[in-house]
């Protein structure tokens, strides 16, 4: 019989951005992965100019990691793991951010 688990997927990753300055990149990182994860919480850690010339519109590179909570349905701890992952990826993937590391998986039993 399977059980609810309430499931804490943790990943990082980096992304090239292009945008008018360091807050835009950083916005625009948090505004499309929320897009795609809505509750999740982004950090974003680092923003660094990819080229040395200033120019109106630059590219960014950026780290971030993401916290995202999800409840999955699953027999037990090891598929309810596999299917947060499964999820984790399949909302990211087809953009910009799908190379994002799923790290680790927390979970408990409702």
């Amino acid at each position: 019989m399977d059980s609810t688990f309430e499931v804490t997927l943790h990943g990082t990753g980096s992304v090239e951005i292009a945008a008018y300055g360091i807050a835009d990149a950083e916005a625009t990182v948090e505004k499309e992965i929320r897009a795609a994860l809505r509750d999740a919480v982004i950090r974003v850690h680092e923003v660094r100019r990819s080229t040395p010339h200033p120019r109106i519109v630059e590219t960014f590179d950026v780290r971030y990691s993401i916290r995202h909570a999800m409840s999955v349905e699953a027999h037990d701890e090891d598929a309810a793991r596999r299917a947060a992952f499964r999820a984790g990826r399949a909302a990211l993937a087809g953009g910009r951010f799908e190379k994002t590391i799923w790290e680790r998986a927390d979970f408990a039993r409702r």
